[in-house]
């Protein structure tokens, strides 16, 4: 940041900035080194002895600045701060986040600032390395952020009467509770599974994914029908099978232990719409098509979603096949890598792939002890040989977006004592180099490389003490092996999209039912993102209203009208779209390869509603 000198006072300097300058949080943590305020503090240097000192109220207590900067009319100050606490190591996060939303009276405003609560801290992410709980989560952290009176010790139900010890977050309020089963239950850290069950949750794996989604819904996501078990047994209603679906690509493969991210069950809870006969033909342990027509008259909703962390299962992962093939790279500094990946795949795919790490503690360079496991995939690189061209290419897992958590406390390591393999499994997107990935026959192999310097990641200390933790550095590859790229099939995926307008008084909200819906049959590409943007306007003028990553669905938000007082006409201009950039916070999808798929504009007289 900027340093601006104002004046000398004796011996001292008066020195402006929009930089943290002397903050150190609990623990002797040091924040993110880019934290800044929104407005210029005021502080000290002596001359003396060169410290700075405080003199403006927002540096003397930036936890108290960033919580009142939370209350911003800007929407950016709102999500930068809510971060900024986070950033500080500040306690009970989310609950007071809650309260400055409870004591918000401007209803806009309020609705904002609860949306960056949502957004920030109520995701899981199935590919299991970023997200508010992920495969790094504990239960400190848990008590950190979301308060210590939230977080219980309690015996998790995992079926046919069997439980498990674990953690429940939020136990007594059921749209936020989720439950956690631990690899390390002595000290309640390294997720195994993580499980959301009831009809409604502010918990979101992507887009509108959560618990409610109907099954006409998932056909939609996935682009082609599903199959899932009957009902009436203690795993009724399991997704068992997307069926080389989009979500398959997203949520792993069901039909793989390995290579499973979420399970997903779904409830007859809507019985009445179906005769008890035609009930009747979907009960029992079986399988059944999603396509049924009984099934999509029934249209049942997820009741329970269960995501798994292959990685933080016993020796590495034990759900993985003991029999299977592994061949490993060359050993370097003590270090060995391997990699066991499909062998073949469409354009544009993500390349599911499981990368192991063994250590030889008897060739370790002197001081070297654990693996720094934060956010590894960074450090890992996919590089694909065309055997025709001799061309190589890499291609990188894509990065954490500007998100929580990201920064390295020095805590996610693993120590290097033993030679039982380190198990990860890796998401490889092809689609960031389609246009020169062409059909054909690759040799790849997997590189690993973690630097010697301090990564961007690490906050303690400022780097200082990076060398003390003896960290693995080097650079080792895996074994060659082969993989055939196909040229991409065309799928289509049908969307309920809004012919028609209304609004919703009780809410002040402009949406559609599925009578003011037409169906609507979209092509999607292997890998790319879709989303949403909707510009409202009045007297010839508009705005954008909203950008997410999805598609919308009756029922979903349009608009907002926030005087109730409001008359007139309004027109809604809605795009649907795909992208090749990642939906992540700040999302910028035009800067990819972006393509307008759907767009309607449509008009509501709030005068002829509201009458």
């Amino acid at each position: 940041g900027r340093i601006e000198i104002e004046k000398w006072d004796g011996d001292k300097l008066i020195i402006n900035s929009s930089s943290l300058l002397t903050y150190i949080g609990k623990n002797g943590r040091v924040p993110h080194n880019s934290l800044a305020f929104m407005q210029t503090q005021q502080y000290s240097l002596s001359m003396q002895d060169g410290k700075i000192k405080a003199l403006s109220e927002g540096a003397k207590n930036p936890d108290a600045y960033f919580l009142e900067q939370f209350s911003s009319k800007q929407s950016t100050d709102r999500s930068y701060a809510a971060q900024a606490l986070v950033y500080l190591n500040e306690t009970s996060i989310v609950p007071r986040l809650d309260k400055a939303v409870s004591q918000q009276t401007d209803l806009e405003t309020k609705k904002y600032m609860q949306n960056v609560i949502d957004s920030l801290f109520f995701r899981i992410d199935p590919n299991a390395s970023k997200g508010s709980i992920n495969k790094e989560t504990s239960q400190a952290e848990l008590k950190r952020i979301y308060g210590a009176e939230n977080v219980e010790d309690a015996a998790i139900d995992t079926g046919e009467g069997e439980k498990e010890k674990g953690t429940v977050l939020f136990p007594k309020d059921a749209e936020r509770k989720l439950e956690i089963i631990w690899l390390d239950n002595e000290n309640k850290r390294l997720p195994k599974e993580v499980r959301i069950t009831g009809k409604k949750s502010k918990w979101l794996i992507f887009y509108d994914f959560t618990l409610g989604v109907t099954l006409n819904k998932l056909e939609r996501l996935n682009g082609r029908p599903f199959v899932l078990t009957g009902f009436g047994y203690d795993y009724s209603g399991t997704v068992i099978d997307w069926k080389e679906g989009y979500l398959k690509s997203q949520l792993g493969d069901l039909q793989a232990p390995s290579n499973r991210r979420v399970l997903l069950r779904l409830d007859q809870n809507k019985s009445g719409i179906v005769t008890k006969d035609e009930l009747k033909t979907l009960q029992g342990d079986k399988p059944i098509p999603s396509d049924n027509p009984v099934m999509r008259k029934l249209d049942p909703q997820a009741y329970q979603i269960v995501i798994y962390f292959p990685e933080n299962t016993p020796q590495g992962n034990s759900q993985y096949n003991p029999n299977e093939f592994i061949s490993w790279g060359n050993e370097y500094l003590g270090l060995r890598c391997a990699a066991v990946a499909p062998q073949e795949i469409e354009q544009g795919m993500n390349m599911f792939t499981i990368v192991k790490l063994q250590c030889n503690p008897a060739h370790l360079e002197k001081g070297v002890k654990q693996l720094n496991t934060h956010l590894h995939d960074d450090f890992l690189t996919l590089l694909l040989t065309n055997m025709e061209t001799r061309k190589t290419y890499s291609v990188h897992p894509y990065g954490p977006p500007f998100s929580l958590l990201a920064y390295d406390n020095g805590k996610s390591t693993l120590p290097l004592d033993s030679n039982t393999p380190v198990t990860w499994e890796v998401s490889f997107p092809l689609l960031t180099q389609r246009k020169i990935l062409v059909p054909g026959l690759y040799q790849c192999k997997v590189e690993y490389d973690f630097p010697k310097e301090p990564t961007q990641w690490w906050y303690k200390n400022n780097g200082k003490d990076w060398a003390s933790y003896g960290f693995w550095h080097g650079t080792i590859d895996s074994a060659s092996f082969p993989l055939r790229i196909k040229k991409e099939t065309p799928k289509t995926i049908e969307v309920l999209l809004p012919k028609k307008l209304h609004y919703e008084k009780e809410k002040r909200t402009i949406t559609y039912s599925k009578d003011e819906a037409v169906e609507v049959e979209l092509p999607i590409r292997n890998g790319f993102f879709t989303g949403m943007k909707i510009y409202s306007g009045k007297n010839g003028k508009f705005d954008i209203r909203g950008e997410r990553g999805g598609f919308p669905d009756p029922g979903d938000s349009i608009g907002n009208i926030n005087d109730p007082n409001e008359n007139g006409k309004f027109i809604y201009k809605i795009k649907i779209f795909e992208t090749t950039e990642q939906p992540v916070h700040m999302w910028s999808p035009e800067s990819g390869d972006y393509k307008v798929l759907w767009e309607k504009t449509l008009e509501i007289d709030l005068k002829d509603q509201k009458n």
